[in-house]
């Protein structure tokens, strides 16, 4: 009997246990305009845009039609940071990624909140880029699109206001961050409760006969 227990155990120890994956990917940019700037954050056309946002590989669809996906991750890895001109904006606790395969195909990344909203838009005019609605697990070829769009709005209670408009030139993938299936755990959890069990029933049993 302990055999079986600690084969099932190992077993589960070796099984594949990743139920989905946090990916990252990278971006970098440039400012193309600041359109308002109330906040006076000095932000100037020609700054060099930096940013990463983290998406659920396995968030489901939101959308049934077979055009067009929206793929919303929630969560406190889930967001996006963006640096400007020494300056660190950034939006956690979801993510939606957006996908049209159409007569054009886009790709939207949105993390926003009632004070500051993060923006990516890219928009292939050919619409060859993508084949279905379902959100890319590697970063899309950047060269495709004919549009790559950075927008961060950005606000404070008072309602003063600064836009930043930008043009993205480089998305690539950064991290992928293993993520423990909650079954998995379960079963390890049960395997060892059952392991308990059946030493203390044997050491019972031990301890009768000795009796």
């Amino acid at each position: 009997m302990p055999r079986v227990l600690l084969g099932v155990w190992f077993g589960v120890l070796a099984a594949p246990w990743l139920a989905h994956a946090d990916i990252t990917f990278d971006f970098a940019g440039v400012v193309t305009q600041v359109s308002i700037d109330d906040l006076s954050t000095g932000i100037q056309p020609g700054a060099a845009i930096a940013g990463t946002f983290t998406f659920d590989s396995t968030a489901p669809d939101l959308i049934p039609a077979p055009s067009s996906g929206s793929y919303l991750s929630t969560g406190p890895a889930f967001g996006m940071t963006v640096s400007i001109d020494g300056l660190t904006f950034s939006e956690s606790g979801s993510l939606n990624i957006g996908i049209l395969n159409s007569f054009v195909d886009q790709y939207t990344v949105t993390a926003s909140s009632a004070m500051l909203s993060l923006e990516l838009f890219f928009q292939d005019n050919s619409g060859t880029i993508f084949n279905s609605d379902t959100s890319p697990l590697s970063p899309p070829l950047l060269s495709v699109f004919a549009e790559r769009d950075f927008h961060l709005d950005q606000t404070d209670a008072l309602g003063s206001e600064t836009q930043v408009d930008g043009r993205i030139t480089a998305l690539t993938s950064s991290t992928v961050s293993a993520v423990p299936e909650p079954s998995f755990l379960m079963l390890l959890f049960t395997t060892a409760v059952a392991i308990a069990l059946y030493r203390l029933v044997r050491s019972k049993s031990v301890n009768s006969r000795n009796l």
